[in-house]
């Protein structure tokens, strides 16, 4: 039998790499030890032929002297393992390492277990998982993140999540002093208006100042992405979404799309759904009424997307994955129409007098029904007499659209 004395003769070839198990009765545990980085590996959970539904594997601190501080790429996937606890040496979960273990229950983790030395993909299966022992010291927190296919997961990540939107959310409104932030006590065009400017400063400053755009592959796609300070498109759209719902949007006000290969944001604002792409701060991102990136040949008005319900959603995916169908796109296709140009207050088509008048109404305080956005005139995310007086400028034939927009950001966008 192999011990700590024997393999101390390998100390000096550097390439040699220890191979073994560590048995009992329910299951078998394969690990490596490469001796240049002096930790051991497990490498793969194999459980035996009279093992029960309800194995419990315990990670050992050490094999032969040596920390165990690595679980390997899919040594758990696919499993039926039902509990795992893992020793507080291990730092790095390497992907998939638990992928696919439908029968995964409990689950304790290492309290120095690294999210930036882990892999991705850790936990996609593990439909289960509800009992997750996350220790209070734990290092490195953000890895509470790769949960977010968990049902267990969602209740670890959310108050984490929530926490941090409060703090951004008084820190945006410290910072802007000029955006109405008082959505829930308005009524009427008021409080359209307010949803304008505040959706509209937020994603001035989501990409810009509060999340940098991070596509690796290892980067779970979970609102923890405003914690962390890094996320991709599912994770920046999340955040987008409850800095919203603390800012006073309800929940019917706002959506998250997903397609193939990305993720953005569906804001209403006077009855009009608009897109908004939350990867990037620019302008031209901001209320879109048409999107059409992720998907090629398919006829403006149809989307190969659908939008995702559920309460976690906005956190994370632990409330399953939904699936593209003609119902989904129609109800898409229903909802985000065809572009309308700026200025066009009425969606008549074009931009004349009658939406001079309809606008001028409007800051009146009329009921008039117009699209915010096209209202916007002159893209400082506020509707006010500015807008008017450029949109007769514009109407009149003083100056053009495009001259407008060239004099506001000092290029055309």
């Amino acid at each position: 039998m192999i011990d700590q004395t024997f393999i101390d003769h390998f100390n000096y070839h550097l390439d040699t790499v220890i191979k073994g198990s560590v048995n009992n009765s329910q299951y078998r545990l394969d690990y490596e030890i490469p001796i240049k980085d002096r930790n051991a590996t497990i490498t793969k959970y194999n459980a035996n032929a009279n093992a029960s539904d309800n194995v419990t594997v315990t990670i050992p601190d050490t094999i032969l002297g040596r920390n165990v501080t690595k679980i390997a790429t899919g040594a758990f996937s696919s499993s039926n393992v039902y509990q795992v606890i893992m020793s507080n040496n291990i730092t790095t979960l390497e992907s998939w390492s638990f992928n696919g273990c439908a029968n995964l229950k409990k689950l304790t983790v290492s309290k120095n277990v690294s999210c930036a030395q882990s892999g991705g993909y850790l936990f996609t299966g593990c439909n289960n998982l509800t009992d997750i022992t996350v220790p209070a010291d734990m290092a490195d927190r953000e890895f509470i993140s790769h949960f977010q296919y968990c049902i267990g997961g969602a209740k670890l990540i959310k108050p984490d999540v929530d926490a941090k939107v409060t703090q951004v959310y008084n820190n945006l409104k410290s910072k802007s002093a000029n955006v109405n932030w008082n959505i829930s006590g308005l009524s009427g065009n008021a409080k359209e208006n307010a949803k304008y400017e505040v959706a509209k400063y937020i994603h001035s400053q989501l990409a810009s100042n509060l999340i940098r755009y991070d596509a690796s592959y290892s980067m779970p796609q979970t609102a923890y992405a405003l914690v962390s300070g890094k996320g991709a498109c599912a994770g920046m759209s999340r955040s987008y979404i409850l800095l919203l719902l603390k800012s006073g949007f309800t929940k019917d006000d706002v959506q998250l799309i997903s397609a193939p290969g990305h993720a953005l944001v569906g804001i209403k604002l006077y009855n009009q759904w608009y897109f908004v792409e939350c990867t990037n701060s620019n302008p031209e991102s901001f209320a879109m009424t048409y999107q059409n990136e992720w998907y090629n040949g398919t006829p403006e008005g149809q989307y190969d997307g659908y939008i995702i319900p559920g309460t976690y959603s906005y956190y994370c995916d632990a409330d399953g994955t939904r699936v593209v169908s003609q119902e989904s796109e129609a109800y898409l296709a229903q909802c985000y129409k065809s572009n309308y140009n700026r200025g066009d207050v009425n969606m008549d088509g074009v931009t004349n007098s009658s939406d001079l008048s309809i606008l001028n109404n409007y800051l009146n305080g009329g009921n008039s029904s117009i699209n915010l956005v096209n209202a916007d005139v002159n893209y400082d995310g506020k509707i006010d007499s500015n807008d008017y007086n450029s949109l007769n400028d514009i109407v009149s034939g003083k100056f053009t659209f495009a001259d407008m927009i060239k004099k506001v950001y000092g290029r055309i966008i």
